[in-house]
């Protein structure tokens, strides 16, 4: 099978070639839109991430090409328009991998606020050796809110039990397994309220966008640490910075930005970034922000690999098989 592979980073080359099988990939470092969707002429699928545009016009495009199968790098498909694939006969493919990768990444930025990391490095690299200013907080003993209890939700709250945190949560469909190992599912409102910490892993969808916003983190506790490993659209930035600049949020740790599809995962250093909420983000003491990485291991990059290929192969081997059987009639 011929496979488009777009807004391909160029560690991913080293894993996928190494699984491809019988698979011709052609790496596409574009995002892919209306205007880039023709680099995939001549393909008969396409391999796409998470900030790729699979609207319906997109998806028509594709089609006219004669591409059938979309393969997707990521866990959401927020960026894809189910109904479009169905409507035109499109087969979605969607990886699968350890949520481990991602629940980890989102300790790490909660760790990382709390105990000031960003500073204390930047004071040691100067030869600062000071620590005054640098007070944190045991997080044993804290409450942990958790919206969203899919895989990563599950992964991250087994984690923060082993902290030693209490752990609520809200969903819209609770996980019995979870409230038989201490965890109490209690209404959004609630949660918000009682949480010294709030994390995000939730799908964006037109009921979870800007969830968070001026009037639900007027419900936080002004000490409460905001964490977003999901999605930007989750966030209301504007509202997050108003907040922390008023006092009433001690920090936001998030590793995606609602407009992140035109700045992460490329170098800006040396180049104006025009994007003023993004420096506005990425210049406050109160935010500690990465560039949609939490994916980025070893581990998660072989399972999307292998999950992605095997699932090409299948669907190539069953057309193929369809394609023999029907000229034998």
């Amino acid at each position: 099978m011929n496979i488009a592979f777009f807004s391909t980073l160029s560690f991913e080359q080293a894993w996928f070639d190494q699984y491809r099988a019988h698979h011709r990939i052609t790496y596409i470092p574009e995002v892919l839109t209306a205007k880039t969707a023709h680099l995939a002429l001549g393909h008969s699928a396409v391999c796409t991430f998470v900030n790729d545009d699979l609207s319906r016009p997109v998806l028509t495009l594709l089609k006219e090409m004669r591409i059938g199968v979309v393969g997707m790098r990521c866990m959401g498909t927020d960026n894809v328009d189910l109904q479009a694939i169905a409507d035109l006969g499109m087969t979605l493919l969607h990886t699968s991998y350890s949520p481990y990768s991602i629940a980890e990444h989102t300790v790490a930025l909660l760790t990382g606020m709390v105990r000031h990391l960003p500073e204390a490095h930047n004071r040691v690299q100067a030869g600062n050796f000071t620590i005054d200013g640098l007070m944190g907080y045991d997080l044993h003993g804290k409450t942990v809110g958790v919206v969203g209890t899919g895989h990563i939700g599950k992964a991250f709250i087994r984690i923060m039990l082993g902290f030693g945190c209490k752990v609520l949560a809200y969903d819209m469909c609770p996980d019995r397994r979870l409230t038989e190992i201490g965890v109490a599912y209690v209404s959004l409102p609630k949660l918000l309220r009682q949480s010294d910490v709030v994390s995000l892993h939730c799908p964006s969808t037109s009921i979870t966008q800007h969830m968070i916003n001026k009037q639900t983190l007027s419900l936080m506790k002004q000490s409460a640490i905001l964490v977003n490993t999901g999605r930007g659209r989750l966030v209301d930035a504007h509202a997050v910075l108003d907040a922390l600049n008023a006092g009433k949020l001690a920090g936001y740790a998030a590793d995606v930005y609602e407009g992140e599809r035109d700045y992460f995962h490329y170098d800006y250093s040396g180049r104006a970034v025009p994007d003023d909420l993004l420096n506005r983000l990425r210049k406050h003491p109160g935010v500690l922000l990465t560039a949609h990485q939490g994916f980025l291991t070893e581990d998660a990059l072989r399972q999307i690999a292998l999950s992605l290929v095997n699932q090409f192969s299948f669907f190539d081997n069953k057309q193929t098989a369809s394609i023999t059987k029907a000229s034998m009639c």
